[in-house]
């Protein structure tokens, strides 16, 4: 699971082209840069084998990240966790609203999630940490996105879910989108326990 990479929802979405998101610092003829870190086919590529040949690898699954990218940004959902998460550390751990900036920080950049870091050092129950970040009402930010599920539908390749949140959270937002079905499956943060993503583990 080492070589996972997102897959962005403005790239999943686009109508030119079916994308796939993988590692290259060179640039390929029948391929685009995206950004710095993944390529684009110009072309869509051929579903004749149910699988896709990139730079010489035959590419038969795909890993997607949840939140970001089965939803654009300007949903506001992450901004919304990101609320709940500071609020979790003000309510629940009596962090002052000026001390959480930093403290998130440190955590994000030494555990690799906010989580982990409280896990590690104040050792929260972490099914509390994700019910209470994730009490959203996603009826007000996601609705059904037909185009999306088009999209996933016309992917060939075995797909799957792999996300830092928790497999709950991953389910609402599949079934607020109405796209449940399109996944095989959902590798969540207790799947992968004691890591997360990026770790090279």
């Amino acid at each position: 699971l080492s070589e996972v990479y997102r897959i962005p929802f403005e790239v999943m979405t686009s109508t030119e082209n079916l994308p796939i998101v993988i590692p290259s610092e060179k640039e390929n003829p029948n391929t685009t840069f995206h950004n710095q870190h993944s390529l684009i086919f110009k072309k869509p590529f051929s579903t004749q084998n149910k699988s896709v040949i990139l730079q010489g690898m035959l590419y038969k699954t795909l890993f997607i990240d949840l939140d970001e990218t089965v939803y654009p940004s300007s949903t506001g959902l992450w901004e919304a966790i990101r609320q709940r998460i500071d609020l979790f550390l003000h309510e629940k751990m009596h962090f002052s609203w000026e001390e959480i900036p930093a403290t998130r920080q440190y955590l994000y950049s030494n555990y690799g999630t906010t989580l982990r870091g409280l896990k590690a050092l104040y050792h929260i129950d972490e099914n509390f940490y994700l019910d209470f970040v994730h009490d959203i009402p996603l009826q007000n930010y996601l609705k059904p996105d037909p185009e999306l599920r088009r999209v996933l539908k016309s992917y060939p390749q075995r797909k799957f879910i792999f996300t830092n949140a928790d497999a709950n959270h991953a389910k609402r937002v599949l079934e607020a989108l109405q796209i449940s079905d399109c996944f095989e499956d959902i590798i969540d943060i207790h799947t992968i326990t004691p890591y997360c993503k990026p770790m090279p583990e």
